[in-house]
């Protein structure tokens, strides 16, 4: 997941088909070749981590009630 959001940042948020070309200028924590089948597979099995989406949508809805004017 960090090799993949450094992509998106790094390279502006375009999509991923891209990241396995770019990987191979930028070095990464994940060294192996970031596919299509490697990222498919990554957020199919992070999908079905129920705890972990609730946690992530809790998180993000704490930074945006903490970033609320008052």
């Amino acid at each position: 997941m960090l090799s993949i959001a450094r992509y998106w940042i790094g390279y502006g948020g375009n999509t991923l088909p891209r990241l396995e070309s770019w990987q191979v200028m930028h070095p990464l924590p994940y060294c192996e070749a970031i596919t299509e089948d490697v990222y498919g597979k990554l957020f199919k099995d992070v999908g079905r981590n129920e705890e972990g989406v609730q946690h992530y949508f809790s998180a993000r809805g704490l930074n945006v009630w903490e970033s609320l004017p008052y």
